[in-house]
């Protein structure tokens, strides 16, 4: 493989998109006269990801750079999202409005008005209130171009998401201070399909009317900031949002992931599962779908820690009613029966057991 391809193997799982969704984007290239070998190898893929398109993922970058390279070859900035294209320039000429804008607020709303007049409806909106500045997408009646996939429009309006927070980034003063502190999304499950979503480290309002971005009300006084005084190209939107999910995933891959942290909050007395989520700042809902992206459940970590925690207990000799209390059981009786239900045994039994196999000194 060539070095400057990347290996779908060694791509973090958290932040990835399933490969059948190039599919869609493969065929507009085909009408471009692309074909899919050159258009993957451009994005730096290898040209035999297809072959398993059912089984193999790509990292959410390597998928907007293959955005990127097909709304150029298709000459339509929304990658056929819509029924009507964007020509080349579009964003452009959103974002040429931008001069005079003296707050991220006022861009806002100038970015909002544009889309909704080259779109012909008003599907974009901006929301300011007292604790949040909102971006909402409403596309209930938008004419998307692939009404029959609902899986396919949903994913991609969430990556519309991610194009337009990369976008205000790049005008904003201050981008660490546009921190999205909700996003909305139509989807209705929390399903793999939604592995993009966890680019924003942000809580996710699932089954909403719209899509939105929300972000601290402070931001909408932020200052607008046009690199060398001119609005950012189409180019720099796509490397800003590259350079934003590829640092994510840097992030993401050097915290420990979520089936360990679940662990040392159980070996830590935090054997509840609204505990656990509440030591890492997320929901009961967040952590659930977390630890099924990873295989467990709180159930199954729990009565493997407690396990795990009890039998190294009983082989130090320690009385069953203090091996109760130091795993936060009830009672004794509670362990008892929990602890055979494990492994088929009682507690006593399990430590006979133990000091029989063990080989006596002397």
């Amino acid at each position: 493989m060539a070095a400057n391809v990347r290996d779908s193997s060694d791509i973090d799982k958290r932040l990835t998109v399933t490969a059948k969704n190039l599919q869609p984007l493969l065929t507009l290239a085909a009408d471009a006269r692309i074909g899919p070998a050159g258009l993957l190898t451009e994005a730096g893929l290898s040209p035999t990801l297809m072959d398993d398109i059912d089984t193999q993922s790509i990292g959410l970058g390597d998928y907007f750079r293959v955005l990127e390279t097909v709304a150029a070859a298709a000459h339509d900035e929304t990658w056929k999202l819509s029924t009507r294209p964007l020509l080349p320039g579009a964003t452009t000429f959103v974002l040429s409005h931008l001069s005079d804008c003296g707050t991220l607020h006022e861009a806002m709303r100038r970015i909002a008005q544009a889309y909704n007049h080259l779109h012909g409806g008003a599907y974009n909106r901006v929301e300011l209130n007292a604790d949040q500045l909102v971006y909402v997408i409403d596309d209930r009646d938008f004419p998307h171009a692939m009404q029959s996939d609902d899986e396919y429009i949903q994913f991609t309006m969430e990556c519309v998401l991610i194009f337009l927070h990369s976008m205000l980034s790049l005008i904003s003063c201050d981008s660490e201070t546009l921190q999205v502190a909700k996003v909305h999304t139509r989807r209705a499950k929390q399903s793999a399909e939604a592995q993009c979503l966890q680019f924003w480290n942000a809580p996710v309002r699932w089954e909403s009317d719209t899509y939105a971005l929300r972000y601290a009300a402070e931001a909408a006084a932020l200052p607008v900031l046009l690199p060398h005084g001119e609005p950012p190209n189409l180019h720099a939107i796509y490397r800003k949002a590259v350079e934003l999910i590829e640092a994510r995933q840097r992030t993401a891959s050097a915290q420990p992931d979520t089936t360990e942290r679940v662990v040392e909050a159980i070996e830590q007395g935090l054997a509840e599962q609204r505990r656990a989520a509440a030591r890492m700042s997320i929901s009961v809902a967040t952590l659930r779908r977390r630890l099924q992206e990873e295989g467990t459940s709180f159930r199954e970590l729990r009565r493997e820690t407690l396990n795990a925690s009890a039998k190294s207990l009983l082989e130090q000799r320690r009385h069953i009613a203090d091996i109760a209390d130091v795993l936060g059981f009830s009672d004794f009786r509670s362990f008892n029966r929990a602890f055979k239900s494990w492994n088929g045994v009682t507690p006593s039994a399990y430590a006979a057991q133990y000091w029989q196999r063990r080989p006596r000194k002397g």
